[in-house]
């Protein structure tokens, strides 16, 4: 069982067992709405669930219906119909990494063909069950969600030794530690941060860039530099990966690599720490079947290069000076089928920044 599959599954056991409103306050209260309509033959329950936004997704909006049309006490047809729409607006200080828009849209229609009594089977499937452990869909969900590891790939190699800034690092108790906003970024609602981080701790300059996403942040760069002139990280990390519950078949990653060189010198009686170097990013949301179709819409492009220095003194004061800026972007969409490659188009497009200290 993997992640796809168990929400498909749970979300078919939902759509065909009607939820009867006991407490239509309650219902209400929930966003959902549960009204039934009749004719002369079939009575069919209409449950919709009021337009909501999704955490994490600013302006978002999902919506869902579900129909299903029951004759003489048998449950013949079950239609539903799911929208998903994401929309980047920026708020005040705010920029876009290309992506405006996504809108997607499903819609199934499950019919009965026949209806028999299997006794037999049912009393031996009530046997078999008694062998069995079974568990709330969200749990298998949460359990199937921790197994899932992301890879990631980096490396760090370190510059020439300076055995000054070694014994001064070593003989110094500067503890001096900023953090600097640098830019923030909005991708279909979803925000992100950009940080800057010099200073000296524990006898060691760091310099790291900092990328934040709503439930954490991953860092570029190192924590530690005692005796050589620099350490260089290059790798790729992902950012960000969220799964939409309603749509189990879409998901939105952003990932940045490259390369960023982190520097200790000494100059005028100061330690200058420095960051140099960029890192590109891919945001891709993808909805469909890897293995059959799929659709994703996608974002590349570099999302921050810096050159930037901490001119810490041995009173802990850092004076910071530099330039940090973003490049081309390019968007594209494509479609799959099986291992073929049905369309792919791209735009290139300026949506750079730069910001100097």
């Amino acid at each position: 069982m993997d992640n796809y599959n168990a929400n498909s599954i749970i979300e078919l056991i939902g759509n065909v067992i009607p939820q009867l409103s006991r407490n239509r306050k309650e219902d209400i209260s929930n966003g959902i709405k549960i009204t039934t309509k009749k004719d002369k033959n079939k009575r069919t329950i209409v449950e919709s669930i009021a337009p909501e936004q999704l955490e994490d997704f600013r302006d978002s909006r999902f919506v869902k219906s579900v129909e299903r049309d029951i004759e003489n006490e048998q449950l013949t047809s079950v239609r539903s119909k799911a929208s998903l729409d994401l929309e980047t607006k920026l708020e005040e200080g705010e920029d876009s990494f290309g992506l405006k828009e996504f809108k997607y849209e499903t819609k199934s229609n499950i019919i009965a063909t026949g209806s028999k009594e299997e006794k037999e089977n049912v009393e031996l499937l009530k046997k078999l069950a008694e062998y069995y452990t079974f568990i709330d869909g969200k749990d298998l969900l949460n359990s199937l969600e921790k197994e899932e590891k992301v890879v990631d790939r980096w490396e760090i190699k370190e510059g020439k030794i300076d055995s000054k800034l070694r014994n001064l690092l070593d003989s110094t108790d500067l503890n001096v530690d900023k953090t600097f906003d640098i830019k923030t970024f909005t991708i279909c609602g979803c925000k992100f941060s950009i940080k800057a981080r010099l200073g000296i701790s524990d006898f060691k300059a760091f310099g790291e860039i900092i990328i934040e996403a709503n439930h954490g942040s991953v860092k570029f760069g190192t924590n530690g530099i005692s005796a050589s002139y620099s350490k260089t990280w290059s790798g790729e990390l992902t950012v960000f990966s969220f799964k939409f519950p309603p749509l189990p078949i879409i998901s939105l990653d952003l990932k940045a690599g490259g390369s960023i060189t982190v520097s200790a010198s000494l100059d005028n009686e100061k330690i200058t720490v420095g960051i140099s170097g960029s890192l590109y990013g891919k945001v891709e949301i993808k909805a469909g079947w890897d293995y059959a179709v799929s659709l994703a819409a996608g974002v590349k492009g570099t999302l921050v290069s810096a050159s930037l220095n901490g001119a810490i003194d041995f009173n802990g004061e850092l004076e910071k000076s530099g330039t940090l800026s973003a490049g081309t972007i390019v968007i594209y969409v494509e479609g799959k089928a099986f291992t073929f490659k049905i369309f792919h188009h791209d735009w290139t497009m300026w949506n750079g920044w730069s910001t100097s200290f």
